[in-house]
């Protein structure tokens, strides 16, 4: 392939030479092989600088290892680039990125050193299901009012009602599609989220909030001025 895209087959045989050959040693391999070139024995310093650093840290040398195969697919790299294997099960690359002082100089105008990493969310998700390493309340939720909507006259006043309630230190969602309420409050239930307010054209026009408890039915009318409180003592927090 090489060789098609022009290259002499000296050099691509050097090529192969470098990045196949095995040794425990790879850095003083490559400081051997490539010491006369100033560009790559600038690189090799640079690498061997991040090896005492990895040791400083106490890494262990069975964590890492400097493959001199691997490339990335975008060009604004300015120094090392690495990923992140997962050998056991045999997922491959979950995390991938390098050094890339020049980019954020783009837009800064100079060069900014940076380093930063992508993650491969899939392959992640697929090794904690192959591992089982999802805590056992991973199904849970954090919001305790799930504000229902009825229709797009009363979804400001819903807002509204949302707003007060999180500025009031309530983790509160506002139901954001089209369905009827019955469909809105189930799926709080489904998700965990232990009280549902429930503000129709009714209840915006006499200035009250009607709450339903989840785990018991429990149905209560306030005052929107009581709502805040009335959220604290139905689910017992302070």
């Amino acid at each position: 392939e090489l060789i098609k895209r022009g290259l002499p087959a000296e050099a691509v045989t050097r090529i192969m030479d470098l990045i196949t050959t095995q040794t425990d040693t790879p850095l003083d391999f490559l400081d051997r092989a490539l010491c006369a070139q100033p560009a790559a024995a600038a690189a090799i310093r640079e690498l061997r600088d991040l090896a005492g650093w990895l040791e400083a840290f106490s890494v262990p040398k069975t964590a890492y290892a400097f493959d001199f195969t691997m490339v990335r697919g975008l060009g604004y790299y300015t120094g090392p680039i690495f990923e992140t294997i997962i050998t056991e099960p045999n997922l491959g690359s979950i995390t991938g990125g390098g050094r890339y002082d020049d980019l954020v100089g783009l837009f800064k105008g100079e060069s900014v050193p940076t380093v930063g990493t992508s993650l491969g969310i899939e392959r992640i998700i697929d090794l904690m299901d192959e591992l089982d390493l999802y805590p056992a309340d991973i199904g849970g939720t954090v919001v305790q009012v799930m504000v229902t909507v009825f229709d797009d006259m009363t979804r400001v006043e819903s807002a509204k009602l949302t707003a007060e309630l999180r500025a009031a230190g309530i983790r509160t969602e506002l139901y954001m599609l089209d369905r009827p309420i019955g469909k809105q409050i189930g799926g709080a239930d489904k998700k965990g989220v232990p009280l549902v307010a429930i503000l129709g054209a009714d209840e915006i026009a006499a200035g009250i909030v009607k709450f339903k408890r989840l785990a018991d039915g429990h149905e209560e009318s306030v005052g929107r001025s009581q709502a805040a409180e009335t959220v604290r003592r139905l689910l017992g927090i302070a």
